[in-house]
């Protein structure tokens, strides 16, 4: 069926949902479509009763003859039309799930546009007594810590900077690194867009084929520049990602960006519990340290994230980094400059180097 023929069926179709009409009737409603260029009223009823012909017992379309002389009333049965609309229940299971996550970090202009699908999700578990139906009502899924609130961004930028990183266009805006600092003017080429979090973040290729991310929440006066001169050049968000740029980086210290090493620590039995079954990454052994009870050594492939260092930090009490000496000498820094605090009853951080 051509395209035209099948978007006649389809508007054919949902316009019959749950009602009864004649040829002519339906011909009265499609005739409005813009979709749908009849050339004559003649020829357009052959077309729409040809469609009928072909799809009728299908899809719950059916006729109805009330006798010679009186024109066929057709209909769609709406139990069996509904069948088209309905989910796989393993699928509609993952959006159920999948709604708490897009909740958290989309911004309202996609969260709205799959509300509707999230909708049919849970409307159609709830009718059943299968196991996905209880884990809607008895399962749920939190983050693992806190977790930063979605800021609230103006729909018309996050719009434009979006659609720029789709169709990796030039964009101009201006940008501050810090709320009481002044702008600064900024021309690049979108690559893409990501969230770490709730955070909105465009990637984008610099003048001087750099590649650098902004926060949407930074950003304003986005305009899009089609006549500049940067190149999208050989950028491919899934290398990128595997780069580790993605994440927050303990960047001068090694290893080097994104990179793992093997990290070795004292850890108490709490912290052991907390890890023994859902591991702190790849290749995890803990050992007891001999002769003292509730004590383990712990080494473990990890990620050179600030999420591991935060990690770490909020254990700081419960573990003892042992190696490698670099990490470890950052986590001590860190602790001796809150311990400062502590002394000196206010807020000092020293200035980079």
């Amino acid at each position: 069926m051509a395209s035209d023929q099948t978007i006649r069926a389809i508007d054919i179709l949902l316009f019959l949902y749950d009602k009864e009409a004649t040829v002519r009737d339906i011909y009265a409603h499609l005739v409005h479509e813009k979709e749908h260029c009849f050339t004559n009223e003649q020829s357009a009823m052959r077309a729409i009763q040809r469609t009928l012909n072909q799809l009728e017992d299908r899809y719950g379309l059916y006729r109805h003859e009330a006798g010679l002389g009186v024109p066929v009333l057709w209909s769609v049965d709406s139990t069996q039309f509904e069948k088209l609309l309905s989910l796989d229940e393993s699928l509609a299971l993952a959006m159920v799930i999948a709604e708490q996550q897009v909740k958290e970090i989309a911004e309202p202009l996609i969260s709205n546009a799959v509300s509707n699908l999230f909708e049919r999700a849970k409307a159609q578990l709830a009718v059943t007594n299968r196991a996905s139906n209880k884990w809607r009502e008895r399962v749920k899924v939190k983050p693992a810590s806190h977790r930063l609130e979605r800021p609230q961004l103006c729909e018309t930028l996050f719009k434009e900077v979006l659609s720029a990183a789709l169709e990796q266009d030039g964009l101009r805006f201006e940008y501050r690194r810090a709320h009481d600092k002044p702008p600064m003017d900024v021309e690049c080429m979108a690559l893409a867009f990501y969230y770490r979090g709730p955070q909105a973040y465009l990637i984008a290729r610099m003048p001087d084929k750099s590649i650098r991310r902004f926060p949407l929440t930074r950003m304003s006066n986005v305009r899009r520049c089609l006549t500049t001169s940067i190149e999208v050049g050989d950028f491919d968000l899934d290398e990128y990602e595997k780069r580790g740029e993605l994440e927050f980086l303990n960047t001068g210290r090694l290893p080097e960006l994104g990179e793992s090493f093997r990290l070795q620590a004292e850890v108490f039995v709490s912290v052991v519990r907390e890890i023994e079954y859902a591991p702190l990454g790849p290749r995890q052994t803990i050992t007891p340290i001999s002769g003292r009870d509730n004590y383990y050594t712990l080494e473990v492939d990890v990620p050179n994230t600030l999420h591991l260092a935060q990690w770490v930090l909020a254990r700081a009490p419960y573990l003892h980094v042992l190696s490698p000496n670099p990490f470890r000498a950052y986590l001590e820094s860190e602790l001796r400059q809150a311990l400062r605090h502590i002394d000196n009853k206010h807020l000092e951080v020293p200035k980079l180097n």
